[in-house]
């Protein structure tokens, strides 16, 4: 009969414990080459796929900062449109206040056109032109004569109002200082007005 040794028994238990520890954490068949071969492959698809998108976000945002610079451009052009268009009217409003101003503001004195002015608006509205006083001129800083002077005038309260208004609706611009009342008549309704006012004109 074969002699058994003690130390093959105990060689022997030991490799068969050490066999079923592998069989147990490894499964019962142990790692194959093709679950070496699909975890390879999955790790490659989880590797690629992480690309693709990292990739795809880039390029995303990439997409989103053009659109967003695209749209501030759109903007400034359609702001700086907006401005020549508002520039092209104010221009044309510029022409017609400075055409219109010329008028306001003659280059001449022209004494004879106050006169004519203001005793054909005092007329013309019920009133009586009684005189005109000029004090001396005054020259202004943006080089506009300043013309002061006073009227005299009989008119009724309401006669008075309505020459008021028309003296606002000439061509030339006159800028009223202060109203007296001098005297009324013994009834009250015909009153002797003092009126200072100045008119301008443009130094040559």
């Amino acid at each position: 009969m074969p002699k058994y040794r003690k130390q093959d028994t105990v060689m022997k238990s030991y490799n068969g414990d050490k066999d079923n520890l592998k069989k147990h954490v490894l499964g019962c068949r142990g790692i194959s080459t093709v679950d070496i071969i699909i975890i390879i492959v999955a790790s490659i698809v989880i590797i690629v796929s992480g690309i693709f998108l990292f990739t795809n976000f880039r390029t995303l945002q990439q997409v989103n900062e053009d659109i967003a610079e695209m749209r501030q451009i759109i903007e400034d052009k359609q702001d700086t449109l907006d401005r020549l268009i508002e520039l092209g009217q104010s221009e044309e409003a510029l022409k017609a206040d400075y055409e219109k101003n010329k008028l306001y503001v003659p280059e001449i004195k022209d004494e004879v056109g106050i006169i004519s002015d203001l005793t054909g608006i005092v007329v013309n509205e019920g009133g009586t032109f009684r005189t005109i006083t000029y004090s001396p001129e005054i020259e202004m800083e943006n080089g506009v004569i300043d013309v002061p002077f006073k009227i005299r005038l009989d008119s009724t309260y309401e006669d008075l109002n309505s020459i008021l208004n028309e003296f606002g609706r000439t061509d030339r611009l006159y800028v009223i200082d202060s109203i007296t009342i001098i005297e009324t008549s013994d009834d009250g309704l015909v009153l002797n007005t003092e009126i200072e006012m100045h008119a301008y004109y443009k130094m040559k």
